[in-house]
């Protein structure tokens, strides 16, 4: 590396006859001030240097320099005025930051400067913050800092109805996924029948299920829930069992979020002797209001047989009945058998939305169906920090 002798003093490399021997060491002298720029702009070039909080309207300031002005708007809305541009001169750069979230933090332009082009800047976020940087003519925003959304505790964040109530708003509340399941149809019974004959109920549908997403504008402070309830499986008088119960949340101004219950399920006798009686399924319950909206489980059919139906010799009836459909959250109650002197109840559906099982008799008395699966109400809450 080539250095310089103190003497040459003004060194010119293309004329050494102008160099001067005496004096100050001017190449030593443009080395320091260049070194110094580099050290004064490696410092600028850090983490800005944060203020106290201010709780009321700032005025900045030429010492506000490579600070971080810190801004609690609590109380109420403040704003943030800057520099005009000519007073800030190239390289100023500044950064806003609200620390609280509780109002918010407006950055304000000075006389005609814009920042980006924009005669304000909004900081409505605890935490969030902007970096302006001005070239002397106007200001730039350099980087803007917005906290990510806060999920908050599930066991707190989720309200669940397992009967009619009525929900309410949180007030940090950001947008919410609302699942309504209808209730299951009951289950087909069955009467006693007569001697060598078979009777069979159809399984109860299973409850429609209905998911919407909502942003809390669209959402009111309280919205009434209803919980379609369980539904009774038919019987050896009623053989038709009952249908399931709707589910509902009421939107306030807008549209109901449905999930309907699911159809009750039917009886079905044989005749003695060769007679064969073949019971369609049911439908399962339709939903509407959702963004998502899903019919619940149809049922299959149910099959008598009379005694000399199926075997030569006439040994004994039979009764099929068929399984309850299920729901988005809850299975049907399970389908029976029934032979010769026997009768067999169905199975009741699991709460969510299962329809209940239908029975299966052969002259061993009357059966019951299956309940269906009461309904169910999910409002999954996303909520700010």
């Amino acid at each position: 590396m080539a250095t310089f002798p103190e003497a040459l003093n003004g060194y010119d490399a293309g004329t050494p006859a102008n160099n001067t021997p005496a004096g100050t060491d001017a190449v030593g002298t443009q080395l320091d001030d260049h070194l110094r720029d580099i050290k004064a702009n490696v410092k600028n070039a850090g983490a800005l240097t944060p203020s106290s909080t201010s709780t009321a309207a700032v005025t900045m300031a030429v010492t506000d320099f490579n600070k971080l002005l810190l801004v609690d708007p609590s109380a109420a809305a403040r704003t943030v005025s800057v520099l005009t541009a000519a007073a800030a001169l190239a390289g100023f750069r500044v950064g806003i930051k609200n620390v609280s979230g509780a109002n918010n933090v407006i950055v304000h332009r000075s006389g005609s400067n814009t920042i980006d082009g924009e005669a304000s800047i909004t900081l409505s976020a605890t935490n969030q913050a902007v970096m302006l940087a001005c070239n002397g003519t106007t200001w730039y925003r350099t980087s803007t800092h917005t906290p990510p959304l806060v999920h908050a505790d599930p066991s707190a964040s989720v309200a669940v109805f397992t009967s009619s109530g009525t929900w309410t708003k949180p007030a940090n509340l950001l947008y919410a996924i609302i699942e309504v399941q209808g209730g299951g149809g009951g289950g087909g019974g069955t009467v006693n029948p007569d001697s060598d004959a078979a009777g069979s109920g159809t399984g109860g549908g299973g409850g429609g299920y209905a998911r919407k997403l909502l942003l809390a504008a669209a959402l009111g402070s309280t919205e009434t829930v209803t919980v379609g309830a369980a539904a009774s499986g038919g019987n050896g008088s009623a053989s038709t069992a009952t249908a399931g119960n709707a589910s509902t949340f009421a939107v306030a101004g807008g549209t109901d979020i449905v999930g309907n219950g699911g159809s009750g399920g039917s009886q079905n006798t044989s005749t003695g002797g060769s007679g064969v009686n073949v019971e369609a399924g049911v439908a399962g319950g339709s939903a509407t209001g959702g963004d998502i909206n899903i019919t619940g489980s149809a049922t299959g059919p149910s099959v008598s047989m009379g005694n000399d139906s199926w075997s030569a010799t006439g040994a004994q009836a039979l009764g099929f009945s068929s399984p309850g459909g299920s729901g988005f959250f809850g299975g049907g109650g399970g389908g029976s058998t029934a032979t010769e002197a026997a009768s067999v109840n169905g199975s009741d559906g699991t709460n969510g939305g299962g329809g209940g099982g239908g029975a299966a008799g052969d002259t061993g008395g009357a059966a019951t169906g299956g309940d269906g699966g009461a309904g169910l109400v999910i409002v999954t809450q996303y909520l700010s920090a």
